[in-house]
């Protein structure tokens, strides 16, 4: 009974999971300078249902030392190591380091959504200027969500000619939705189009959710 394709789904998401845990506890077991191991599912977008891994860190330092490990593949890693990029787990190993000096906000927990948009800024300085100028507007509309971006330091073919992801993050789905109807106001569309949309392109948008701590 039910529907196939959801349970296909469904134990193919436990099995990536599993994935990750065994590959979280052998890297932090070798030194790996992971600050948060996360999964998430896009919900929203094309290739909705795709479930990505991310990897923070707190400096480019340590996410190269890390790497370091991942290249010399450490004994304790190489089953795990392989089982990630598998046929039949259904993950894909993508390449695109990203960052800012924002923080996080709250302790992120499974839960927490985020609308997001791959863009390519084609004029930077403009774009710098505009957007506290959009974050600063929101906020004092009361928007329940961190908006910011983000900056390709490493981004592979896969994500080009994107170089940047703008990404509006809140606690929860309905926090998200709230945010996403202030940010959907006219007079801030309007702002947008005069503002911001003169210096971006958008390459993709989409909606996820944290399904992991």
């Amino acid at each position: 009974y039910g529907d196939h394709r959801d349970l296909h789904l469904s134990l193919r998401r436990q099995r990536q999971m599993c994935i990750r845990d065994r590959y979280r506890e052998k890297a932090a077991a070798v030194g790996a300078k992971y600050t948060q191991f996360r999964m998430g599912q896009k919900v929203r977008g094309d290739g909705s249902n795709i479930t990505f891994v991310y990897g923070y860190y707190d400096s480019y330092e340590d996410q190269m030392f890390t790497q370091q490990l991942l290249t010399e593949n450490p004994e304790p890693l190489q089953s795990t190591y392989g089982a990630m990029s598998d046929e039949d787990s259904g993950i894909i190993i993508s390449s695109a380091t990203m960052a800012n000096n924002s923080s996080l906000g709250d302790n992120p927990a499974a839960g927490n959504s985020f609308a997001y948009a791959f863009m390519e800024i084609k004029d930077g300085i403009n774009f710098a200027l505009n957007f506290p100028k959009l974050q600063e507007r929101l906020a004092e509309q009361g928007m329940p969500a961190i908006i910011d971006v983000l900056y390709c330091a490493t981004c592979g073919a896969d994500v080009l000619p994107a170089n940047a992801v703008g990404y509006i993050s809140a606690a929860n789905l309905t926090d998200l939705g709230k945010a996403l109807d202030i940010y959907a106001l006219e007079e801030n569309q309007l702002w947008l189009f005069r503002n911001m949309n003169p210096h971006i392109e958008m390459i993709d948008q989409g909606i996820s959710v944290m399904l992991t701590d």
